[in-house]
């Protein structure tokens, strides 16, 4: 009996030291990937972007790293890597992009970085959206803040639909706050009724009638339909 409640022990013990070792074993593996993640790089073909903002250029994929030279928005940059590992800043989540520019090379942090240039709209009376030959929708974004969206047909549920409000443009994001429309702003914003609960997603409903669309290059989307936005110059 003895005997066996030793070798018990025993079995006991080896089966602990196998499951410690396969521990520390995973533990060692997933901090060496870590560290692989934070230093592998997706190589880029110097993949052109434009900076969206006032953007400072940096000796290392840190924000910390040595300012090597400030650009001004809507520079062009050509990059050719980025970081595998994604980076929280300012509320974004983004890759470094390793970049040259003016015969100089250094990071510039991805979530201030776009295929397309910046417009802004504010510098003209305002822009306008061209409706396509389905719906022949129409929106003006004027200077002192108020928009106007006009739908001629298309539309089952209402004829010469319209709707009036403020906006508000910031990093390639619209924020549209309806106040007036003779049809439903939601159902202009969700023709399908249905909102993403994915934060990442637009467009979003962010209060009563208020709602956030996202630039995609230079088209929005408002009931399925992509809008091209063109500058109409005072």
């Amino acid at each position: 009996m003895k005997l066996k409640c030793l070798f018990n022990i025993s079995k006991f013990i080896q089966l602990l030291y196998l499951f410690c070792l396969a521990l520390f074993f995973n533990l060692y593996c997933l901090k060496q990937q870590k560290n692989k993640t934070d230093l592998e790089y997706d190589q880029l073909n110097e993949q052109i972007y434009f900076t969206k903002t006032n953007l400072r250029a940096r000796d290392s994929h840190d924000i910390n790293g040595k300012i090597i030279k400030v650009l001004k928005t809507n520079t062009a940059v050509f990059c050719t890597s980025k970081t595998i590992k994604k980076y929280k800043i300012d509320e974004l989540n983004n890759h470094w992009f390793k970049c040259k520019f003016n015969d100089k090379q250094g990071w510039l942090y991805g979530g201030y970085l776009s295929e397309h240039k910046t417009i802004d709209i504010k510098s003209n009376n305002y822009f306008v959206s061209l409706a396509n030959d389905t719906h022949e929708m129409d929106m003006q974004l004027f200077k002192n803040g108020n928009f106007q969206i006009s739908i001629s047909k298309g539309l089952d549920y209402v004829k010469d639909a319209h709707w009036e409000g403020k906006w508000n443009f910031k990093n390639d994001i619209l924020e549209l706050n309806f106040e007036y429309g003779t049809g439903s702003d939601e159902i202009l914003i969700f023709p399908k009724g249905i909102k993403s609960k994915n934060k990442e997603e637009f467009p979003k409903k962010v209060g009563n009638k208020k709602y956030l669309l996202k630039f995609e290059g230079r088209y929005i989307y408002l009931w399925l339909t992509p809008l091209e936005l063109m500058k109409i110059e005072d």
